[in-house]
């Protein structure tokens, strides 16, 4: 395990901009990589 990843993260939006990443529902261990094919 590398760390604690989103497993679905979507971005926040504030005033029209991305802000941020959430999306916990499928949180579980597992690596960076993971996290970052997700966001592509």
């Amino acid at each position: 395990m590398e760390l604690w990843g989103g497993g679905n993260m979507g971005p926040v939006f504030r005033d029209g901009l991305a802000v941020g990443l959430i999306d916990w529902d499928y949180a579980s261990p597992g690596p960076r990589l993971w996290d970052l094919a997700h966001l592509a």
